[in-house]
């Protein structure tokens, strides 16, 4: 009991908020959307606020802990999501008896697991989809890890980057090991936010509207930065406009926390299993379809794609999030049950 009230003492809030505000806006970057200013403001910002966010949050190890701490919380999460996709791929073709797919599906889906490419089909083999982050993130973390304590530590970054970048349009490692090493970059900035207090800092409200001003040039003449596939179209600006939007949402999320207090509930627990719902939105973008629902939506007067693909999406990922906490709950109820009657 003592080591789960240390463990919800060291969670801040705002940051659960802004990793909220953060997955539905992944979740709405994946359904076609229409509107193109939407879109770039959307990939503007959004994968950049996640590596900032796990940098602020990085913690030294020796590197045999580092390696289990990546391994449990990141690595195990992507085998049990390409298992889940594999199996339900494959039920789906026993039962609609299609016998002979099931040997090409489960090649297809593995090789896909193994390589663990976001984007990109690398020696024909497909991407696996959102999962790459975890990946990336892992690479990041441990690359991080290793230079920590190195005395020109902010030149390793760059340079690490700057090779992750450049080798990315010659040939796509395996794992998304370029990825994780151009989100180096923002991991860094995330430790470096940290230990200069930086959100916390008063900041003028000139700077506001300079990085809101960033945010519009940005969404109007940017927004492609697809950090999946080391896609960087704009440069520097693609960087500037990462950290200003991560910037904007962390002090957006502070402002929720004080003042909005349903969005913040919501918020914080999409926010705390942000990972979950981005294993649940690939599961549901590589598995399903829902044709059914479309269809009923349409006949309701929902016409256009994107607004449907985001109803369904969301919706499916919040519902199966409730289930699997309340069965964790469930779980968790009998073993406190079952070690009482044993005591």
């Amino acid at each position: 009991m003592k080591k789960e009230i240390k463990l919800k003492k060291k969670r801040i809030d705002y940051f659960d908020i802004a990793k909220g505000i953060g997955i539905i806006l992944m979740i709405l970057g994946h359904m076609s959307l229409q509107n193109r200013y939407l879109k770039n403001f959307i990939y503007s910002f959004h994968m950049p606020l996640f590596f900032i966010i796990s940098g602020y949050f990085f913690k030294e190890r020796d590197n045999k802990q580092c390696l289990k701490t990546i391994f449990k919380k990141l690595i195990i999460p992507y085998i049990l999501t390409c298992l889940c996709i594999i199996f339900y791929k494959v039920f789906r073709l026993v039962l609609d008896g299609n016998f002979s797919e099931i040997t090409n599906t489960i090649k297809v889906w593995g090789l896909a697991s193994l390589y663990g490419s976001g984007s990109k089909e690398e020696f024909g083999i497909r991407f696996i989809g959102a999962i790459w982050f975890l990946l990336a993130l892992g690479t990041a973390t441990y690359i991080m890890n290793l230079i920590y304590n190195q005395k020109y530590r902010y030149l390793w970054v760059f340079l690490i980057a700057y090779v992750g970048y450049k080798t990315s349009s010659y040939i796509w490692l395996p794992f998304s090991i370029q990825a994780g090493m151009v989100a180096l970059l923002f991991l860094y900035l995330g430790i470096l936010s940290k230990e200069y207090n930086f959100f916390n800092i008063k900041v003028p409200f000139v700077l506001y509207i300079f990085l809101v001003c960033i945010m519009i040039f940005c969404t109007i003449y940017c927004g492609e930065l697809y950090m999946v596939c080391n896609y960087y179209k704009n440069g520097i600006m693609d960087v500037i406009g990462g950290v200003s939007g991560t910037f904007l949402c962390i002090k957006l999320s502070m402002f929720i926390e004080k003042y909005l207090r349903v969005i913040k509930k919501l918020l914080i627990f999409v926010g705390r299993n942000s990972l979950l719902c981005m294993c649940i939105h690939l599961f549901s973008l590589d598995c399903l379809n829902w044709v059914t629902i479309h269809n009923i939506l349409q006949k309701i007067g929902i016409q256009r794609l994107d607004i449907r693909k985001t109803i369904i999406n969301i919706t499916f990922v919040f519902v199966m999030l409730v289930l699997i906490k309340i069965m964790q709950k469930v779980v968790t109820k009998i073993k406190e049950s079952k070690y009482i009657l044993h005591n």
